[in-house]
């Protein structure tokens, strides 16, 4: 490269002699090299000839890079003692990541094009020409009998991928006069619809655009940028004009860094080029879209020059030792040539190192650390201890720079663990912020019929008062929550929930009402969205949004006066983002098909996601996070380098929806592999810091990763890279949330209550659950918890028997069993009782067919029996007094025989105990009834039920085959007196304050052994960690 010109030589220079294109190598921090040298007069008259900073215009790639490069130059100015300072003119060009630049505008008083369409207004004006395609035969259908069109998200989605293919083809500059050329008849016929709908996007819409007096944006960024081009080629400015940073990826960009080159008083300053490649090298990289240098190639290449023509910016030195291994590295994969030359070269260095002749190649590796973490959450984890121990040096900064957002956010919320907060660059998307949480929790409890995890988590959103203090509204939606909609979800919606509501008989009168009342204030304020019909104008489902989030935010006594509506759009980021939201999509709903309902939650969803909102949270100023486009003209003390695995950085090549490769060849379009070059780019320029960490989870969601390509080759070539600090990093994190103290597993529980707390009523069934497992009695009746249902759980065994067991107390107390169609009534009942219960319609689809064959046995059953029953009593109540303790059951049915005995009935949805375990009175549930009933201590409405009971028999209703099983115990006074012998010992044993509760005694299978509500309190117990598991 040769060397900068003196003032003399640069005042004599034509316009259109040699192009003053310079370069500030990898591994310097561009834009403080570049402050530095316009603010040092000598190196500043060397570029320009003598002129003052104010005079100097510098445009710069981004806005972000302009407010750097502002304060760079005021912060290197403050640091040599500078008082005042008028700064230059900054400018911006606008690249792909970037909006209209308004600074052109700005710097242009003769800008006499008509305005930019506003983004949104173009959504909607591309819409009905997509829809009008797809009715006639484009992607809406299947086949050709296919009538369905595209539904509004797939409508959307696909005109919101045709916005970014138009930019594209005016960003490139396409030649879309080969239009009609691109799929002859020979191809598929989805490539002939494909050409039909870009024909009339790309030649009606200018069209339509003319006639409503405006521009694309993309389309008014590149006609400014030509203006400026020609503008200057005919007049050039007296001012100095220098372009930095720019790799030229917008074609009317690349024009005019092509004519900037080549004024009297201009410089382009490119970032980052290999200024050591041969020609062979260079040439070789000029094909290779996938190179880092690719981009700096072609826009050479478009301006007319070559690498000879390239010169060292002033005060800049040659790259880094790092940025030479990069550069080596990652020479073109299709010349293996050039590989061997740098390997060879790389292994001859060595010696000569050791001579002091030449850097030794290791010194590339010095301040590099790689991270491979196990997961994304342990690589945020370190990420985050890195970016912490940087602030325990005063003055360091410290960078993230990553592609992925997910990540970035992982790492902003690790630091909180030390109260930093972080800048993201980015910012959030509008969809993650809760306001606009919260009107997606509206969407989607409405359309979900209020299923109860959606109704939950918009009930709990923090702003949610519905019209009531919080702390009481909170009060409210627990007693909803605990009463219907925790275990199986009643089917119905808010009618369902308020159906079962009133069956809930143990609810208390002022609980049932309160939950009630919430149910209708819920339904006041979903009113508007319900009284939407089936297809509506956007602007209906708009504004019934907004109404019903104002009611659900309203507060009770609200002290500042605020509606709900002031909350929703309060006057901060995330408010002005969802009014400007809410503005921009009335302003074009009239241009959108009406669309149905369901589609609305998932289209309002994509517009929100669509919208990023930069939140001004005061931050730890030395920190930030990064993207690599921002990235590329700044450079931290330590730069952080994230998620380089493939397909998120490099990010995976799309063609899209609507070229082939040959297509956009022949439109003369880019490859998508550019992409990866231009990351590549981005990759070689922040790799090259003298203090980086590269990271890269090894597993993404529970699927192994590939390593970026980039580490791939730079360890082929130059071996591993260091990973001890990164692994100590690692285990650092995972100690953070790790005890000081060895861990040592518990030990079976073993309580001891004093007397006075144990129990001195217990019913026949926890008689029989204490014999087993004692500690549920314990916590049932000492600590008096309660086990809760799963919000939404599916139904389980025990909810099919309080299903059954309902329906066999009113098919047997309303006498239907004794009908002649009893099998039909049985059934009539079955759907009478499903809405009375949480998944009772799920049960009723499920077990139809079971429970049509058990009205059929039942039927058969009962008409057996009646010969022999007198009476049949059914949910029948009754106590034993033992001492100080009293034995409290419920029988499901006691038949009296006309022989005057009884026989008592339990039904049962699963196994019946055995024959052993009744008698050996580890089963003793009717064995301690017979007991009661021989006791008189049944009574029904005045009834005496007392006597003898002349069998035990437990009906098992399955439903399969056989659908049902009656298993009969033989009772006699024997074995009653000896379940109350068995009692009295064992009352007594617990009558002991030093007789302990243990866990599980007898173990016996349940309903199932995994389901936390079969065994409710073994989580409580922490049997995990001290029982044996069964390995066999």
């Amino acid at each position: 490269m040769s060397q900068t010109p003196s003032d003399s030589e640069r005042a004599e220079t034509p316009q259109s002699g040699r192009p003053h294109i310079y370069n500030i190598a990898a591994g310097q921090p561009f834009l403080s090299k570049l402050a530095a040298a316009l603010l040092d007069d000598g190196q500043r008259h060397a570029l320009f000839g003598s002129c003052r900073l104010e005079e100097v215009q510098i445009l710069l790639p981004t806005r972000r890079a302009a407010r750097m490069l502002a304060g760079e130059l005021l912060a290197q100015a403050a640091e040599a003692g500078r008082q005042a300072l008028l700064l230059p003119r900054i400018d911006t060009l606008g690249d792909l990541d970037e909006e209209l630049p308004d600074t052109l505008s700005a710097a242009m008083p003769d800008d006499d094009l008509p305005p930019a369409i506003d983004k949104m207004a173009r959504h909607f004006y591309l819409l009905p020409l997509v829809e009008k395609w797809a009715a006639q035969g484009g992607l809406g259908r299947f086949n050709a009998a296919d009538e369905t069109p595209l539904n509004a998200v797939k409508l959307s989605a696909l005109v919101h991928d045709l916005e970014r293919f138009l930019d594209q083809t005016q960003n490139e500059q396409a030649r879309l006069e080969r239009l009609d050329d691109l799929a002859p008849e020979e191809l598929a016929e989805n490539w002939q619809h494909i050409v039909a709908l870009l024909n009339i996007v790309l030649r009606f819409w200018p069209a339509q655009l003319q006639e409503l007096g405006q521009m694309d944006p993309t389309a008014r960024r590149s006609a400014l940028l030509q203006k400026r081009c020609a503008n200057w080629q005919t007049d050039p400015p007296d001012r100095p004009v220098i372009a930095a940073g720019s790799t030229g990826s917008i074609r009317a960009t690349a024009d005019l860094l092509a004519v900037i080159a080549r004024l009297p008083r201009g410089a382009v300053v490119l970032p980052g080029l290999d200024e050591a490649a041969s020609d062979d090298l260079w040439r070789a990289v000029g094909k290779d879209d996938v190179h880092p240098q690719y981009a700096l190639a072609q826009l050479l290449n478009h301006m007319g020059a070559g690498l000879a023509d390239v010169q060292a910016f002033p005060g800049t030195t040659q790259a880094s030792a790092r940025a030479q291994l990069l550069n080596q590295a990652l020479v073109p994969a299709q010349e293996p040539a050039h590989w061997i030359e740098q390997k060879t070269a790389r292994a001859a260095q060595a010696p000569q190192a050791a001579h002091g002749d030449a850097p030794h190649p290791a010194a590339a590796f010095d301040g590099l650390t790689l991270i491979e973490a196990p997961d994304m959450r342990a690589e945020a984890g370190a990420i985050a201890l890195a970016m912490r121990g940087v602030l325990e040096e005063p003055e360091k900064t410290a960078a993230l720079v990553t592609r992925d957002r997910n990540l970035a956010r992982r790492v902003a919320a690790e630091l909180k663990r030390w109260d930093i907060n972080i800048d993201d660059s980015a910012g959030q998307p509008l969809a993650n912020l809760p306001r606009a949480r919260l009107l997606r929790l509206i969407l989607q409890a409405h359309h979900g019929q209020f299923a109860p995890v959606d109704l939950l988590a918009l009930m709990k959103h923090p702003l949610v008062c519905l019209g009531q203090k919080r702390g009481r509204h909170l009060q409210h939606v627990r007693l909803l929550e605990n009463a219907v909609l925790r275990g199986p979800r009643p089917f119905g919606g808010m009618s369902g929930y308020r159906t079962l509501l009133d069956s809930k008989e143990k609810l208390a009168a002022d609980e049932k009402k309160a939950a009630i009342d919430l149910l209708h204030r819920l339904e006041t304020a979903f009113a508007a969205l319900a009284a939407i019909k089936a297809k509506a104008r956007m602007s209906d489902y708009l504004t019934a949004l907004m109404q019903c989030a104002s009611a659900l935010l309203a507060e009770a006594e609200n002290t500042e006066g605020e509606t709900g509506a002031d909350i929703l759009f309060k006057n901060d980021e995330e408010g002005r983002a969802l009014a400007a939201l809410f503005d921009m999509l009335h302003a074009h709903s009239a241009l959108a098909p009406p669309m149905r309902w369901g589609d609305f939650p998932a289209l309002f969803d994509m517009w929100l996601r669509r919208q990023n909102v930069r939140r001004q949270v005061p931050g730890q100023p030395r920190l930030s996070i990064l993207g690599p486009l921002e990235a590329r003209l700044m450079q931290a003390d330590v730069m952080i380098l994230g998620a380089l695995n493939e397909t998120v950085w490099p990010p995976m090549p799309e063609t899209g929806a609507w070229l082939s490769r040959p297509m956009r060849e022949k439109l003369g379009m880019s490859q998508p592999e550019r992409q990866i070059g231009q990351a590549a780019h981005d990759f070689v320029q922040a790799a090259a810091a003298p203090e980086i960490y590269l990271t890269r989870a090894k597993k993404i969601d529970g699927a192994p990763s590939v390593a970026a390509r980039w580490l791939r080759r730079i360890e082929t070539f130059a071996g591993k890279l260091p990973r001890q600090k990164g692994d100590a990093l690692i285990g650092w994190w995972q100690s953070l949330d790790q005890s000081a103290e060895a861990v040592s597993p518990a030990t079976a529980p073993q309580p001891r209550p004093p007397k006075a707390a144990r129990p001195k009523q217990l019913s026949v069934t926890q008689i029989e659950t204490l014999l087993h497992n004692p500690y549920e009695i314990y916590a049932r009746k000492i600590l008096n918890l309660r086990a809760l249902d799963g919000v939404d759980a599916p139904p389980n065994a025990a909810h099919r028997g309080i299903f059954l067991h309902a329906l066999m107390e009113k098919f047997i107390a309303g006498g239907h069993h004794q009908a002649d169609n009893a099998s039909a009534a049985f059934l009539t009942l079955a759907r009478e009782e499903e809405a009375l219960h949480g998944g009772g319609a799920a049960l009723m689809q499920f077990w139809q067919a079971r429970l049509q064959a058990l009205a059929l046995w039942l039927a058969d059953y009962e008409a057996d029996r009646a010969k022999h029953i007198a009476a049949s009593h059914v949910e029948v109540s009754g106590h034993l007094q033992l001492g100080d303790i009293t034995v409290t059951a419920k029988a499901d049915r006691i038949d009296r025989l006309k022989n005057g005995a009884y026989e008592i009935i339990d039904y049962k949805s699963g196994q019946p105990p055995s024959q052993k375990a009744v008698t050996g009175h580890l089963a003793p549930q009717l064995t301690l009834e017979a007991a009661i009933l021989r006791d008189g201590g049944f009574g029904e409405a005045g009834d005496d039920i007392s006597g003898h009971s002349a069998a035990l028999t437990y009906l098992r209703l399955s439903g399969r085959t056989p659908a049902a099983e009656a298993k009969h115990f033989a009772s006699n006074d024997a074995l009653i007196d000896g379940a109350l012998d068995m009692l009295r010992r064992l009352m007594q044993t617990y009558d002991d304050a030093a007789q302990a509760y243990p866990v599980h005694i007898r173990p016996r299978p349940r309903f199932g052994a995994n389901n936390l509500t079969d065994l409710p309190f073994d989580h409580l117990a922490r049997c995990p960690e001290w029982q044996e598991e069964d390995e066999a």
